[in-house]
């Protein structure tokens, strides 16, 4: 019905606007694999509708996807009219030309970087992993963005600005044993702090000149993943009214609410593109510093959520004054969320000024901080009878990490039913231990970064059939754990008259010698894969 009522909107505009263009796609996917011949049942966007509006100095340019997920069999056991079909409004923007630029405002995807691919400077747009083995623009989530191109030196240098009022997170897969590319943990909405100022703003400089052009530029936003920015431990007491003091009962229970976030980074950045005679040379490299902006007072104000692990035990907590100053709270269980409702049990009191609990309530932040860098160089070499050749080589190197222990020597922090790493835990007493558990991953930068740190990538494409038929073979090679390997092999046709068709075959090698290795987990999404498409 979205749908729909987005394709009339169109359909209207069209009429009432004598100078509007509609253009789009039709297709079928189908995915199977390689191990079983079971369908992949993820989704794919079966229709694209592209508008175009000119009227003297403006554009109104939009894109409207109609995503499409095969019901499985047992939806109809959980719901009378389960959806197959969302409706994504891509982007929607105006643009206002100058004389020397453009001002754009709306839903926008931006292209920066130079290299294809792996960029790690394409950080403006957040990712829909779903499309991550797509192309640049289909795995990218437009952005509600004001922008500015401005030229100067005759056109040869740009200057480029994009400010971000909101916050863009990507599209991880959850629970979905259909499609591999998720997200290693298992998070929900309450245990991740909201960001009091989540506007981003991004500022470029290009320079052109006759062998190719050079770029710097800057980011400053948020992390697309959230990552581990601590956690509060709950001890269920009782309080003695008589002695006015906090009782710990035998058998005490003790709960670990683990909490997320999204930490603040800087990047910068420096690429170019540069052409020769026999080939063409692209390179994109990112400066990055990231940290954990959250103070003790964010964790102490933050709902804990649900924290059963194995006890059934819903938290609905909340923290509200103990009285008309907002220095001192207290945390209340088995409540509703409504801070004044102080029914429930009273599990623990933290004075704001003081800085001090009553040893039944703790918040532990790590105060995580981050120093990497990302490269990407590329070659692209034309050969005789219609092949070229390009060559990639990735790098991600981390520079510096450190985060902040919160755990004394002498505090014992039990963990009981929950599941951790044998390096997080002291297995004689069962207490948490952060001190040599915790390791970094980067959370931006270039989108094949999750697979490995270090890899080399090679494709070989030749046109035949007086150009209506594409075929390429590639590899992407990890050239830092093991002997992980993607081989993918297609063939685009263009059959004419807007009509095109696509088979592609991708193959996944992993290292059997290497434990954790995430090209032995997605050996099992080695695929064959048909599209036709029909674009109008």
């Amino acid at each position: 019905m979205k749908f729909f009522k987005h394709f009339f909107l169109l359909i209207l505009t069209n009429q009432i606007l004598a100078s509007t263009v509609v253009t789009g796609d039709a297709s079928f996917y189908y995915m199977n694999r390689l191990s079983d011949n079971k369908l992949i049942n993820i989704p794919f966007r079966m229709l694209n509708l592209n508008i175009l509006h000119q009227n003297n100095n403006f554009d109104v340019n939009g894109n409207i996807a109609l995503e499409y997920r095969n019901r499985k069999d047992t939806d109809f056991m959980e719901s009378s009219d389960p959806i197959d079909i969302n409706t994504v409004l891509r982007e929607l923007y105006l643009t206002y030309y100058l004389d020397n630029g453009e001002i754009s405002v709306g839903k926008k995807i931006y292209t920066w970087g130079n290299v294809d691919e792996n960029s790690p400077i394409d950080v403006l747009n957040a990712y829909d992993n779903y499309y991550l083995l797509h192309g640049p623009a289909e795995r990218k989530l437009g952005s509600y963005s004001m922008s500015i191109d401005y030229y100067i030196n005759k056109g040869t240098t740009k200057l480029s600005a994009v400010y971000a009022p909101m916050h863009n997170a990507t599209r991880y897969p959850i629970n979905d044993d259909e499609y591999e590319f998720g997200l290693p943990i298992s998070i929900i909405s309450e245990q991740i702090i909201k960001i009091d100022k989540p506007a981003e703003i991004g500022l470029s400089v290009q320079q052109s000149f006759n062998m190719g052009d050079i770029s710097y530029s800057y980011f400053r936003g948020y992390n697309r993943a959230p990552s581990l920015s601590g956690f509060n431990e709950y001890v269920l007491t009782g309080y003695d009214d008589t002695n006015d003091e906090w009782s710990t009962p035998d058998g005490l229970t003790v709960f670990i609410d683990l909490i997320y976030n999204y930490h603040l980074t800087e990047i910068s950045n420096l690429g170019g593109v540069l052409l020769f005679n026999d080939f063409t040379f692209r390179f994109d490299h990112s400066e990055f510093k990231t940290k954990d902006d959250n103070d003790i007072n964010r964790y102490i104000e933050h709902p804990c959520g649900t924290i059963g692990f194995g006890y059934g035990y819903s938290c609905n907590g909340h923290a509200s004054y103990t009285n008309s100053s907002p220095t001192e709270y207290k945390y209340i269980v088995n409540a509703n969320t409504s801070v004044n409702d102080e029914t429930g049990e009273v599990i623990g009191l933290f004075n704001k000024d003081t800085g001090k609990y009553d040893g039944n309530f703790h918040a532990y932040p790590l105060k995580q901080k981050a120093e990497y860098s990302q490269q990407t160089f590329q070659v692209e070499i034309p050969l005789t009878d219609s092949y070229q050749i390009n060559m990639q080589y990735f790098k991600y190197k981390l520079n510096s990490y450190s985060y902040e222990n919160p755990i004394d020597e002498d505090t014992e922090i039990q963990i009981p039913n929950i599941s951790l790493p044998n390096e997080c835990k002291d297995e004689a007493t069962g207490t948490l231990v952060i001190d040599g558990c915790l390791s970094f991953n980067p959370s931006m930068g270039a989108p094949f970064a999750l697979l490995s740190s270090e890899t080399f990538f090679i494709s070989l494409e030749k046109i035949i059939l007086d150009d209506d038929l594409k075929l390429t073979l590639s590899s992407l090679m990890d050239l830092d754990k093991g002997f992980g390997e993607l081989i993918s092999f297609e063939a685009d046709y263009d059959i004419g008259n807007g009509l095109e068709t696509k088979i592609g075959l991708t193959k996944i090698l992993g290292d059997k010698e290497q434990d954790n290795y995430i090209f032995n987990d997605l050996e099992d999404f080695s695929n064959l894969r048909f599209e036709i498409k029909y674009n109008f």
